[in-house]
């Protein structure tokens, strides 16, 4: 009776491999919550906001008339007029750009702005994507040790059998060696393993600016990974056009140098300047003229030519580079955004052709273990067999945690091509 409970438990811890260490999850509430505090508390953020509220600073601070001039002359060697002397001069002017220079300067400001603000999207998307790279090999690494986990107290039933039948004379202490020697090399790996987890988790505290010991919340299971349109690559292209924040940037990049170069235009036409000037003149004191002493009011208007044309051309070429250059840009970009779906596209379809290869030879090599362990228990005879497919098991069992990780990974790399941060 001792026996058969012993094998009934090795049989359900069998059946609990065969599941494997995935299990469907309904939502993936631990990453969503880091994800969040990350877009919240992440340094750099905070950075493009802070540069986002000053260039909205910025707009304010432009499309106004330039300060008013003010000045005051005082004549040491005064002038004589026939009304008078000329004691001092009070003047004021004002410069007076083209129309529709002022307006043009705070459209570059606000656009400027927004060029600032489309880089946070970018950010945002390219956070996230390191911190799944980090956070799924850690998932990973932690089903992993639950195989290896489980697997030890197969391996620990096994060890009672073993040493049960070699009491009776059934089995040999070859068999209760072979136990010992794989649960030895099995802790080993779990301690291999729990060292990886640490390497991951230090890039997830870094990204979540953690400098305690305080450890990272992993999810116990995660949804089967399904990347986002990868049985539609037209729709994905065009997602991809529209989702990927990196088009933004370029597009409102271009938008601002337009303004650029309209007001470069404006430059290029000419400037006014008007102008009052007050002249104090002391009264004459020999002699009794009409007006006698009578101060001076001037009027004056000024004409800003501008002669260097060279300058003014160079910089509207040196704008349309630019927006030709951003043209590229978005070209090669769409070019690679295609070419990279196409490779993880076809990077998942392996992975689905390893899966169904793997759960396929674990159900065989779990026959052959029901086979071989009823003449073990009736002979003695075969341990090493067992021990050898479950081995197998376990390998293919690590091998489709492999395989998910890669799918996430894929399914990570496609959400941030397409702009998600989620």
């Amino acid at each position: 009776m001792k026996q058969q409970h012993s094998y009934k438990k090795v049989f359900g811890l069998i059946g609990w491999l065969l599941l494997g260490a995935l299990s469907s999850g309904k939502a993936q509430t631990v990453l969503q919550q880091h994800l969040q505090t990350l877009l919240q508390n992440h340094q750099s953020i905070k950075v493009i906001e802070n540069q986002q509220l000053a260039a909205q600073q910025q707009v304010g601070r432009v499309g106004y008339l330039p300060d008013p001039e003010v000045g005051l002359g005082i004549f040491a060697l005064p002038i004589e007029t026939r009304l008078g002397a000329q004691r001092f001069r009070f003047s004021v002017s004002q410069a007076l750009p083209w129309r529709g220079t002022l307006r043009q300067q705070k459209v570059i400001a606000q656009k400027q702005a927004r060029v600032i603000a489309t880089r946070l999207p970018v950010l945002q998307s390219q956070l996230v994507w390191q911190f799944k790279k980090a956070y799924y090999p850690v998932y990973m690494l932690k089903q992993d040790s639950l195989l290896y986990a489980k697997y030890l107290e197969i391996l620990s039933v096994y060890q009672k059998l073993t040493r049960q039948k070699y009491e009776t004379g059934k089995a040999s202490m070859v068999d209760v060696i072979r136990v010992r020697t794989e649960t030895r090399q099995i802790n080993t790996q779990l301690q291999l393993l729990s060292l990886q987890r640490q390497k991951f988790t230090e890039i997830l505290k870094g990204l979540l600016f953690q400098q305690n010991d305080k450890t990272i919340p992993i999810d116990d299971s995660l949804s089967s990974p399904q990347p986002p349109l990868i049985n539609t690559p037209g729709v994905f292209a065009d997602s991809a056009s529209g989702g990927n924040p990196q088009f933004s940037v370029w597009e409102s990049q271009a938008q601002w140098l337009e303004s650029k170069h309209r007001l470069t235009q404006l430059k290029n036409k000419p400037a006014f300047k008007v102008g009052l000037d007050y002249i104090n003149v002391s009264a004459r004191t020999e002699v009794d003229i009409p007006q006698n002493g009578r101060d001076a009011l001037m009027a004056r208007i000024g004409l800003k030519i501008p002669l260097n044309q060279k300058s003014y051309k160079a910089e509207r070429q040196q704008i349309r580079i630019q927006q030709e250059e951003l043209k590229l840009k978005a070209s090669v970009l769409k070019n690679n955004l295609r070419s990279r779906f196409q490779q993880l596209r076809k990077g998942y379809a392996l992975t689905l052709t390893q899966l169904k290869l793997y759960k396929e030879q674990i159900v065989d090599l779990q026959e052959a273990i029901r086979i071989q362990t009823t003449t073990f228990a009736s002979s003695g005879k075969g341990f090493e067999e067992i021990l050898r497919f479950q081995q197998q098991i376990l390998k293919y069992e690590l091998a489709k945690n492999k395989m998910l990780l890669e799918q996430f990974m894929i399914k990570a790399e496609m959400e941030m091509l397409l702009g998600k941060t989620q």
